[in-house]
Formats: structure tokens, sequence, C-alpha cells
């Protein structure tokens, strides 16, 4: 019969043999099975492994921890070796940094104060518009509503007031309850005997029933014109006086005026000189009012 044969046991330098001339196996490694024998050799390979694994972290720290201490001691060395010129350089460097940094934050701060000013003065500007618009729209839906209003029943007095003027009156018509009446009054003008005049001399508020009056005086009023006639030099007031009588007659008087206020109203141009009044308007009868003046004459000196 034949013999079974088996794989012979891994080489282990750390097996405690006796001499070369010691069997490979043991007495109880010649009754175990070949699978046990190997599945041990295994262990001890690995157990091996495990501890070189760890004798080599040690070894990699151990030369980490030596490096690390050299260059903590060359950069000690480094730090001593430089000199005050390096480190004086340094700080100024430092310093113009510093400087330009506050140069920075002193433009980035003007730059922001002028941002928010112009943003201010825009705003303001378009609050300005707004309220300019605002005010315009108003003024031209007042405008709108003016021009539908008109003067009604215009009327002169009865009597003149002075030589070519008299006073004239009239209703404001078709007035709206949106607008001021007296506003309305004082800016909506009036045509009187071709002469427009844009505001009345004065606004009358009569109430509900009688309206807004307005009230104006026409100059060169036609019936009130009077003028004088059979202008008389007269003699001297008194000896060496410098003065000499003028004396007219009021001419065109018409029916219903009062001729001593045309009289007292009416002036006289003599000898390229305009007098507005005279001094005295006597009656004389049927031969009417008379104007008389008391006038510079180098005659009566």
């Amino acid at each position: 019969m034949s013999q079974e044969t088996s794989a012979p046991p891994p080489y282990d330098l750390w097996s405690n043999h006796a001499t070369e001339r010691s069997p490979l196996l043991s007495a109880a490694d010649q009754t175990r099975t070949p699978d046990v024998r190997y599945r041990n050799a295994s262990e001890v390979y690995v157990k091996r492994r495990q501890r070189q694994s760890c004798e080599t972290v040690i070894c990699i720290l151990a030369i980490a921890l030596a490096l690390s201490s050299l260059i903590a001691i060359a950069g000690a060395r480094i730090d001593r070796a430089w000199d005050s010129v390096t480190h004086d350089k340094i700080r100024r460097s430092w310093a113009l940094e510093e400087q330009r940094h506050v140069r920075e934050v002193l433009r980035w701060k003007d730059e922001q104060h002028e941002r928010r000013a112009e943003e201010a003065d825009l705003r303001r500007r378009i609050a300005g518009f707004e309220a300019e618009l605002k005010r315009k729209i108003e003024r031209e839906k007042r405008e709108r509503e003016r021009a539908r209003v008109y003067w009604d029943d215009i009327h002169g007095a009865e009597h003149c007031l002075s030589n070519g003027r008299k006073k004239y009156s009239a209703r404001l018509a078709n007035l709206p309850d949106s607008i001021d009446a007296m506003e309305a009054c004082k800016a909506t003008p009036v045509t009187i005997n071709g002469i427009t005049c844009d505001t009345p001399m004065h606004c009358e508020d009569r109430g509900r029933s009688g309206g807004v009056v307005g009230h104006w005086i026409a100059e060169n009023e036609g019936l009130c014109a009077a003028y004088w006639e059979l202008v008389k030099e007269k003699h001297c007031t008194a000896p060496n006086s410098g003065l000499r009588r003028i004396e007219a007659k009021l001419s065109v008087v018409h029916p219903g005026e009062d001729p001593e206020i045309l009289c007292l109203t009416t002036p006289l141009t003599i000898k390229g000189h305009t007098y507005e009044r005279p001094l005295a308007c006597p009656h004389w009868g049927e031969h009417g009012f008379w104007g008389i003046w008391n006038l510079p004459d180098d005659a009566c000196q």
C-alpha cells in the first residue's frame, strides 16, 4: 500500500527548533490533518504581516516627528536670521497698505455721500415735478371751467363819473359750483366800448339771488365827453402878479349829466400846456357853466 502524502509545512524563521536535525513536524503536528496545518500557517503569516505594518507605521511617525522638529528649528533659525532692515521693509509695506485701505474707505464714504445727495436731489425734483404737474392739471381744469363763464347784462351807470369816465357793471353768468366765484370774477375779462378790461375794479357777491357782480370804470366814454369852447384871455389877476385870468365855456353836456362834475374834471390845453381842471366852475345862467384859470403870463409881470 502506498502512503498518503501532504504539502510540507511553511518555513518559519521564528520556529524554535533545537537543531537542523530536529524533525520539521512535531509529534502533535504529525497527528494534525493537512487543513489544520495550513490554517495555522496562514494565521502565523497574517500576524507577522500585522506586526510588520505596525512597525512601518511607527517608523513613519518617528520620521515625521523628526522632520517637523527639523523644520521648526530651521524656521526659528531663519526668523532669527532676518535683520531689522527686512522687518522695517515689511512694516513700511504694511503701513502703505493700511494707508491705501484708509484712502479707499474715505473714497467709498465720499461716493456714498454723493450718491445719497444725488438721490435726495432727484427725489426733490420728482416731487416738484409731480406737484407742478398737479397744479397744471388743476389750472387747466379751472381755465376750462372759466372758459364757459361770461359777463351778462353789461350796463353803464345813470350818470358819468367825470369827463369821459363812466361806471359799468355786469353779472357773472354760467358759473359752476366747482370754482370759486370771486376768483372767477377777478379772472374773467370784459369788453366795454371796444376796450377789453382784464379784471374788474372790484367784485361784489350778492348771494344766490343776485349772483356775483363786477364793476369797472370805462375811460374815453363818449357820452361823458365834454370840452371847452370860447376860450378867452382876460386881464391880469393883479399888477405884477405874473398871472392872467382865462375863461372858457363848457360845451356838449348830455341830458341827465351833472355839468358841474364835468366842468371840474374836463382838462384844458392852451399854448401847448394841459391843465387837468379849472380853479372854479361858476354857472352863469343861460350862458351855462364856465371854467376859470389863473395861468402864468410874462406880460403880467
